[in-house]
């Protein structure tokens, strides 16, 4: 197929008025709650855990809109005054550690985000236990909150005895999948963020033929995006059958 070169600047930034919360609107409310605590600083009252650091785990199937949350959650916090770092773990094919410049902790930190942790290497998992060990050191009175996700449960990875220790003794919450006429309405709507429209004919053709995480079906939109800028052509199953056979 025909390389096509993504106009990124087109894609909407992630947001929690951008997810569709669906069958996970429970969900949503539970880290906004958590989100609104770190906010609240020293004002959070009880509600608050009995230690500065609170931490909660996200799973859920690929395409169930993990990443979207966090950066959502990033959005919200920098946007708030707060200090964020957010590391999305790489794959070994993508480089193990190549993402996260600088593991060193920062006491400046407020919400921190680690995405993908199924994918973590030895040495990242050791990073990851430092960041809690220090996030919730005794004598350090600073509210943080630790946001994970992986694409299964905490008693399911593939890590550290004590790193899986610290994950679970946080809220452990679980993203249900989307059925077909959610992903429909959603690919629909991301459409119109990029401000392209999708025939129902098209919307047939994509979800019969590409794979139905969201993640994929939007980054497939994303190439028919560009495709379609570049070509000077309305988004057609013509089109989409001419950039899938490489012109």
């Amino acid at each position: 197929m025909k390389q096509v070169t993504l106009d990124l600047a087109r894609a909407p930034e992630a947001s929690f008025e951008h997810f569709y919360a669906g069958p996970n609107a429970k969900l949503l409310e539970i880290l906004k709650d958590c989100l609104a605590r770190l906010g609240a600083g020293a004002s959070a009252g009880p509600s608050w855990p009995e230690w500065p650091l609170e931490g909660v785990f996200l799973c859920g199937a690929r395409g169930s809109g993990k990443t979207h949350l966090l950066q959502a959650c990033a959005q919200w916090a920098r946007s708030s005054g707060l200090s964020v770092v957010h590391w999305q773990v790489l794959s070994e094919a993508q480089g193990h550690g190549k993402s996260l410049a600088d593991p060193e902790f920062q006491a400046t930190w407020r919400l921190l985000l680690i995405d993908d942790v199924h994918l973590m290497s030895e040495s990242e998992q050791a990073i990851a236990f430092n960041w809690f060990v220090n996030a919730s050191a005794p004598g350090d009175n600073t509210r943080r909150m630790i946001l994970m996700s992986a694409d299964q449960s905490v008693g399911s990875l593939a890590i550290r005895e004590d790193l899986r220790t610290r994950m679970a003794q946080g809220l452990c919450l679980e993203l249900k999948t989307l059925d077909e006429e959610a992903c429909r309405q959603v690919l629909t709507a991301q459409a119109n963020l990029r401000g392209l429209f999708l025939k129902p004919d098209v919307l047939d053709f994509m979800m019969t033929r590409f794979s139905r995480d969201l993640t994929n079906l939007v980054g497939w939109l994303d190439q028919l995006d560009a495709f379609s800028l570049q070509t000077q052509r309305a988004i057609t199953i013509p089109l989409i059958k001419d950039m899938l056979n490489g012109l």
